[in-house]
């Protein structure tokens, strides 16, 4: 499963919602460990192994509409 080319799925009353993730949102990195090829389970992995920061690079998603 290719992350980079899933936009994400954002729950609202999240930490990702909190921190201003968006709906359609590209995710490519987390404290500089590029997510693409990784399964979801790798990436939750990063993040429950980030503690109290975590750096997000993301591609934001533009709505044409």
């Amino acid at each position: 499963m290719n992350l980079l080319s899933l936009p994400l799925q954002i729950r609202r009353k999240s930490k990702a919602y909190d921190g201003g993730l968006q709906e359609g949102d590209i995710l490519l990195s987390l404290n500089g460990v590029p997510v693409k090829g990784k399964t979801h389970e790798a990436v939750m992995h990063l993040v429950d192994n980030a503690g109290d920061k975590l750096a997000i690079e993301l591609q934001r998603y533009r709505h044409n509409g």
